[in-house]
């Protein structure tokens, strides 16, 4: 995970060049925002650290799923998920309208950049719109946490409330907090360099 002093550098810098790259760096960032609230999140409902890294690095979420299951989290009641959210839009409508727009138009784009459909953004408009996108999307989301909680996603967990957590295995912590689906991870170095070796390389 990204530190919280390298994530808030780049989130709070309305300095920064808006370029393809910096735009890049930013949503990076800001992706890897969301998972730090995800581990606070986690951590509140009783997820030892390490776990609850693993279950981040290891769980698939689109954007809007993973954002709103953090908002649940962080709740910290045993509230139904939707009235949970439904509560959140009502106080928080600019947060859930920038969070369909980070899913549609800014991680369309990154994901674009990423896989080589396009090399840059070449638009000044729309590569000003991205940033707008993932920037506001930053500050009403941390204004909603101080508003509600009168904290931040770069508070430490403990600070949240959150206690030493249990032992538990990573399949019973995503059945308990319904977090979705495992993705498989990556192939093992090592494997990798003995195919390689096996093909020549």
């Amino acid at each position: 995970m990204i530190s919280p002093k390298q994530l808030i550098t780049v989130l709070s810098d309305s300095n920064q060049p808006r370029t393809t790259e910096s735009f890049i760096r930013v949503h990076r960032h800001l992706e890897g925002y969301f998972k730090r609230v995800m581990l606070i999140g986690l951590r509140i409902h009783g997820v030892q650290y390490e776990t609850a890294t693993r279950i981040i690095d290891s769980v698939h979420m689109h954007a809007i799923a993973q954002i709103e299951k953090a908002i649940v989290l962080l709740d910290g009641t045993s509230r139904k998920h939707s009235d949970v959210i439904n509560e959140a839009k009502r106080n928080n409508n600019a947060v859930f309208v920038l969070v369909e727009l980070f899913q549609n138009f800014s991680a369309l784009f990154r994901n674009r950049l990423a896989h080589g459909v396009i090399d840059e953004v070449r638009d000044p408009a729309t590569l000003n719109t991205l940033f707008d996108v993932d920037l506001w999307l930053f500050n009403e989301f941390e204004s909603m946490l101080k508003k509600k909680y009168c904290r931040s996603g770069f508070d430490r967990p403990n600070e949240w409330g959150a206690k030493p957590g249990r032992k538990e295995s990573i399949d019973s912590i995503i059945t308990r907090l319904k977090l979705g689906k495992v993705s498989p991870n990556p192939i093992a170095t090592k494997d990798v360099q003995q195919t390689l070796a096996g093909i020549g390389h």
